[in-house]
């Protein structure tokens, strides 16, 4: 199989980078040559370091061997015309919805049929950008949390139109990445940032009265 990533900047070259670690043909698309360059060599360096460490715990394990293996399936492109053929397409681009709508509305007539369209969203309803793809049965929300080569969470995100079908495939998909998930619906902040952000406030209200 193969995942197309859209968008390598902080997020982005981090799935990448744990999609062709598990064993995945990866492309990573940025229309931007210096982000592209700059994701590429991020995850060159953090693939290194994570299998140097690897192999200090594990006398066995070859890193250069295991660094090589998984920079080869990886490649790059400056064009969104290098996804059409993937089985899996995450988006990681700017947090516009606008942006992100008129993104969609291009890739959902460029992608193949079967493909499943993610969007790594962290703030964003997932609904609009499914519907602008023309496939909302085929795409779902995928939020990780930074960076994501060590962070372990990964929330799923279904719409009300997304098929069960897919929703397992993708939710298989980032458990062989190395996640754990949870699923939850398209709410806002989904379930973290729900969470997080009540919690954050209160703290800052908790100072602003001397409470604290």
């Amino acid at each position: 199989k193969k995942v197309g990533v859209v968008g390598m900047g902080l997020m982005g070259h981090g799935i990448a980078q744990i999609s062709a670690a598990a064993g995945y043909h990866v492309v990573g698309v940025d229309l931007n040559a210096e982000v592209l360059a700059k994701g590429r060599g991020a995850v060159e360096t953090s693939v290194a370091k994570l299998n140097s460490r690897k192999a200090s715990k594990n006398p066995d394990f070859d890193a250069p061997a295991a660094t090589e293996e998984t920079l080869a399936r990886l490649s790059y492109a400056d064009s969104v015309e290098a996804v059409e053929d993937c089985d899996l397409i995450v988006e990681a681009i700017v947090e516009n919805m606008d942006i992100k709508k008129r993104f969609y509305e291009d890739l959902g007539q460029r992608a193949k049929p079967e493909a499943i369209l993610a969007s790594n969203t962290s703030s964003l309803a997932v609904a609009p950008m499914a519907a602008a793809s023309g496939r909302a049965d085929r795409f779902v929300g995928l939020h990780y949390f930074n960076p994501v080569q060590l962070m372990k969470l990964c929330e799923v995100v279904r719409t009300d139109a997304t098929d069960a079908n897919v929703l397992a495939l993708v939710d298989a998909w980032a458990k062989d990445t190395g996640k754990v998930t949870v699923a939850c619906v398209d709410t806002p902040g989904f379930i973290v940032n729900r969470l997080l952000v009540p919690n954050l406030a209160a703290a800052v209200a908790m100072a602003e009265r001397g409470d604290a």
